[in-house]
């Protein structure tokens, strides 16, 4: 997802994967899984923060 995606693309999956977590009862925790790729793109990673930042409060 990090290499291959653009910035929107990469916002919309973690938007999909936040609203999807939403309905669980023991919460949600929006990560990469094991780790970034080292050569992974900033603005990749931004695009997950944004949409953490956007999307994750469902509090």
């Amino acid at each position: 997802m990090f290499l291959n995606s653009t910035y929107e693309e990469v916002l919309e999956l973690c938007k999909e994967n936040i609203e999807e977590g939403i309905d669980t009862s023991g919460g949600y925790i929006l990560a990469p899984g094991c780790e970034f790729p080292l050569d992974a793109p900033p603005i990749k990673v931004m695009a997950m923060m944004d949409a953490a930042e956007m999307y994750g409060s469902y509090i």
